[in-house]
């Protein structure tokens, strides 16, 4: 995917097993595809697929705080 335009949504810390620091940083961004999907050389990857962000639960929970990324995604959405 070629990225059009982005802004960030914000960052969560949290700490791994270790007790070290792990920061994640979170963009909304629209995007165009190259052309269609064919394989991923590493193999991890099997599709690609576009969803409407109202039904992101049905393809991954990420609990309270997952919520709230997409909550403001939809509201910068507007602005990209």
């Amino acid at each position: 995917m070629q990225i059009i335009s982005l802004r960030p949504i914000g960052y969560q810390k949290s700490t791994d097993e270790d007790g070290n620091y792990i920061y994640q940083l979170r963009y909304v961004c629209k995007v165009k595809a190259f052309g269609e999907f064919k394989n991923d050389p590493d193999g991890d990857i099997v599709e690609i697929k576009l969803i409407n962000p109202h039904t992101y639960k049905q393809y991954f929970d990420w609990g309270e705080i997952g919520e709230r990324i997409m909550e403001r995604a939809a509201q910068l959405k507007a602005t990209i």
